[in-house]
């Protein structure tokens, strides 16, 4: 009877292979592994929407064409044949596409580093380029016509008109505005000087001077705010009529209806629309650019260097006091000394008209008595 050969002629048995980590099987598992370790970085509740939308988005485009969805499996490809769609097919604007493709860069990039695959397949992949557009601001006229419009005799309409004018004296951000609380003004003498903000992208703080004439506005608000809640420990600097935090969305509508009473067009009115306003001016009156930096609470002072470069059409201006030709008087025969342009204060820049803004209905609180605010150039 034959016997079985006891010595195996495989001298060498394979290892059982490793189970793959749960984000090389399953996009969705990939996508928790990654908002987790952005929530372990504290990053904000909105770009942690940011992400989880267009990766999501993206997860949606593979699914559609059968295409792998294993982060292992996904190619540059795959990524540049997504990127054509979303510009020819989708019609997106490049801004638009490189927001995606800096989260996807985001996204595989930590998986890489996570160990989750072996290979970042979008090493290399550039942003597209884009043509820098003109940012529409506020003319004089609009600013003025803008601060018309609140009710002055509701603490709704003064609260609004506050905000308005913080906005465009310092640039804020509406929702860094709206996160002051009261413990965060400079006092002197019981007059605003300063507002502490908080940046929520840099978690950074940063203080900003209010001129003469927004101090007094502010100063008046917080009078009418102290009688409106009398006895109420609330801390917003800006409450809704409810005794809580104002929210964003509630100024982007009042500012927006606003500008329809108003009958703007041709500029978007919104909260964002006084911080561009604010740094064309800044621009405009020659200010320097790191201040406005600090101002805007730019981490990199290379998107202070783009409204310089998107605000260009004032160059026309320069252009007609600084010309060889214009300076020399070629035309007409003689020397003409060009006009200096006044610097310091972005509002320096229009003193006449700006001057008319600021020269603002402000109800008294003894009664609904009206006085006037006169401000002189010279006080900025």
């Amino acid at each position: 009877m034959p016997r079985i050969r006891n010595r195996l002629t495989v001298t060498r048995i394979p290892a059982p292979p490793r189970p793959a980590h749960p984000g090389s099987r399953d996009f969705d598992q990939a996508i928790e592994l990654f908002i987790r370790d952005r929530k372990i970085m504290d990053a904000r509740q909105s770009t942690i929407r940011w992400y989880t939308k267009h990766l999501k988005y993206f997860r949606d485009y593979l699914l559609e064409r059968r295409l792998p969805t294993a982060p292992a499996e996904i190619t540059l490809e795959m990524v540049e044949d997504f990127i054509l769609y979303q510009r020819d097919d989708r019609g997106n604007r490049p801004e638009s596409i490189n927001g995606k493709i800096r989260t996807l860069k985001a996204f595989f990039g930590f998986l890489k580093k996570k160990g989750v695959i072996e290979k970042d397949p979008l090493t290399g992949l550039r942003q597209l380029r884009h043509v820098r557009h003109i940012v529409p601001t506020f003319t004089e006229d609009q600013i003025r016509d803008l601060l018309r419009q609140p009710d002055l005799s509701t603490f709704t309409g003064f609260r609004n008109y506050t905000i308005m004018c913080l906005m465009l004296d310092t640039g804020v951000r509406i929702g860094e505005l709206l996160a002051v609380n009261l413990q965060d003004l400079v006092m002197e003498l019981g007059m605003p000087q300063e507002i502490k903000i908080k940046n929520p992208k840099n978690r950074k703080e940063r203080l900003l001077p209010l001129s003469p004439p927004t101090q007094r506005v502010l100063k008046q608000y917080l009078e009418i705010r102290q009688k409106a809640l009398v006895r109420l420990n609330i801390p917003y600097l800006f409450p809704n009529v409810d005794c809580k935090k104002l929210g964003v969305r509630t100024v982007q509508e009042s500012i927006h209806q606003y500008g329809q009473r108003a009958g703007i067009e041709n500029v978007r009115v919104s909260p964002h629309t006084f911080r561009h306003t604010f740094a064309k001016m800044w621009v405009m009156a020659e200010g320097d650019i790191l201040s406005l930096q600090e101002m805007l609470g730019h981490s990199s002072v290379e998107m202070v260097r783009n409204y310089a470069r998107l605000f260009q059409p004032d160059i026309k201006k320069k252009h007609a006091l600084y010309s060889p030709v214009a300076t020399l008087g070629a035309y007409s025969g003689g020397i003409r000394t060009p006009i200096p342009i006044q610097t310091g204060h972005p509002f320096q820049l229009i003193p006449d008209t700006y001057s008319e803004i600021i020269r603002t209905v402000i109800p008294n609180l003894s009664g609904h008595q009206f006085r006037f605010y006169s401000d002189t150039f010279s006080e900025w």
